[in-house]
């Protein structure tokens, strides 16, 4: 029975379309950190409704109205914030494609525990720099989860480093996993991870391969 329900999965007990809300943690009197995670602030009455069903109101699912395979898994901070929005950081409303004000969809998600995840920066600047694996560790202190196709930053002072997540692995879970392989749970957890090669290296390669075969034909 528990087999079959992770494969059907499990119907949200929250599901809301809220307007969505850039994250400004100095209107709350938060860190300016915390708007550098992934974790999001929803209407308490989102969590109260999940706690008189018994739910651990600390997944969540956000998604696109206008593209519902455009989402993001993550964690509701203990804040809470006005009825009918959601509020979410900057880098989370452009990964779902939505503009403050529009419509997104929320729902209360489960999501096993990675076991590794696979990365790709997009210069090559970021694997030359000394400091690569500290940065990436302070980064991820601030998520909770990590979406497949989402991108991350990693900041060295006025330096940014893009990342994209593109691919997750998961342990085993007895739960069905509401992000269907999409998502992991990486918070307090020692975490694998593997990088691809830089994009720009890989674009690079391309050009290089191009030319090569344009001399050939030329000869």
């Amino acid at each position: 029975a528990a087999a079959a329900a992770a494969e059907q999965g499990e119907r949200p007990a929250l599901s809301a379309r809220l307007r969505a809300q850039r994250l400004d943690p100095a209107t709350l009197g938060m860190p300016a950190s915390f708007a550098a995670g992934d974790r999001i602030l929803v209407p308490r009455s989102a969590f109260e409704k999940l706690r008189k069903r018994g739910v651990p109101p600390r997944g969540f699912r956000l998604a696109s109205k206008v593209d519902p395979s455009r989402q993001f898994f993550t964690e509701a901070a203990p804040m809470h914030c006005a009825e009918g929005e959601v509020c979410a950081p900057a880098f989370v409303l452009e990964a779902l494609g939505v503009k403050e004000g529009e419509e997104l969809l929320l729902e209360n998600a489960h999501l096993p525990k990675a076991e590794s995840v696979r990365l790709q920066a997009h210069s090559s600047k970021l694997a030359e720099h000394p400091e690569m694996e500290s940065m990436l560790t302070g980064t991820l202190e601030g998520f909770a989860a990590l979406t497949n196709g989402t991108t991350i930053e990693l900041r060295d002072g006025p330096n940014v480093y893009r990342v994209d997540v593109i691919a997750v692995r998961s342990r085993p879970d007895r739960r069905a996993d509401s992000s269907r392989g999409q998502a992991v749970w990486i918070d307090n957890i020692d975490l694998v991870t593997d990088w691809a090669a830089p994009k720009d290296a890989k674009r690079a390669a391309r050009r290089k391969r191009g030319s090569a075969d344009s001399e050939g034909e030329s000869e």
